[in-house]
């Protein structure tokens, strides 16, 4: 369902369930854009909060729209709200013009964390894209 606030189209989709006082509710959500739900990898970086350290890990996104993407992540608990993130999405893409595999970069921001669930223990970060995605610079081609 789309409707117009504010001179922007917005897309209302039912998300099925969410925890809220220890139990599932309907929760509609509002984005401008459409989100695909595509396993794709990601090489993220960022600096933990208190100790500045560096953390680099890799991660598959539960889905992708232009403003931000949600990740399955093994380490969800090194993430907080407003954490600076940057991303590195690889696309299952032939190789663009004898280039190296196409690759989508941006900066997000944490703002939605999913506590680990499954048997493989993901847990979900949600990040909004600070600058929007870009295709990243590709590599001259060798030789």
């Amino acid at each position: 369902m789309w409707r117009q606030e504010a001179g922007a189209a917005l897309k209302e989709t039912p998300i099925s369930r969410r925890r809220q006082g220890g139990r599932p509710v309907e929760v509609q959500e509002r984005r401008r854009f459409a989100r695909f739900y595509l396993p794709l990898a990601v090489a993220f970086q960022t600096r933990c909060g208190a100790t500045g350290d560096l953390l680099e890990g890799e991660a598959v996104t539960r889905d992708l729209g232009l403003e931000g993407l949600s990740l399955l992540c093994p380490f969800p608990n090194s993430f907080h709200y407003g954490q600076v993130v940057d991303l590195v999405i690889t696309l299952p893409l032939p190789q663009l013009h004898h280039h190296d595999t196409p690759l989508l970069k941006a900066r997000g921001e944490v703002v939605r964390l999913d506590p680990p669930t499954g048997p493989r223990g993901l847990g979900g970060v949600a990040l909004w894209f600070r600058d929007g995605l870009c295709f990243d610079e590709p590599s001259p081609p060798e030789g």
